[in-house]
């Protein structure tokens, strides 16, 4: 008789990295956590935020508050996340570009072909006016929040 238990491999290969991954993020902030509670090390200096030359962030002066910092920071992020999304996008329609191409030289249709690549570059067009709306309005307004 058959095992009835089956076992799918890339659900436990998941798993196993997903424990990991805890594991190791555990094993990183223990140290802080326990530095923060007694009074030393660098979270705990009787309540007061750290400072020194170690906790610079790029693109700030070691004058500014610790405001302007979490702001510069939080920019920071919202950029990159749009920079990767506007990076996918425009991959995955290339090549879904080359595939529809593919596809019409084999069949031999080209009108869908010739629709399907005036939509993926009027796609692209928008998806930088969008991105440069953004970079010009929602950065601007994070930046005068956070200053």
């Amino acid at each position: 008789m058959k095992n009835s238990i089956s076992i799918n491999y890339l659900t436990l290969h998941r798993w196993t990295i997903a424990l990991l991954m805890a594991l190791l993020c555990f094993y990183l902030f223990i140290p802080e956590f326990s530095y923060a509670g007694n009074g030393s090390g660098s979270g705990g200096s009787g309540g007061l935020l750290p400072t020194g030359s170690a906790l610079d962030v790029p693109g700030t002066s070691e004058s500014d508050s610790w405001v302007k910092k979490f702001g510069f920071i939080i920019r920071l992020v919202i950029f990159i996340i749009c920079i990767a999304a506007l990076g996918l996008g425009i991959g995955d329609s290339i090549f879904s570009l080359f595939r529809t191409i593919n596809d019409a030289r084999q069949s031999g249709e080209w009108g869908p072909a010739m629709k399907n690549i005036g939509i993926v570059m009027a796609g692209i067009v928008f998806a930088i006016v969008l991105f440069g709306i953004l970079n010009e309005f929602v950065f601007a307004a994070i930046e005068k929040f956070f200053t």
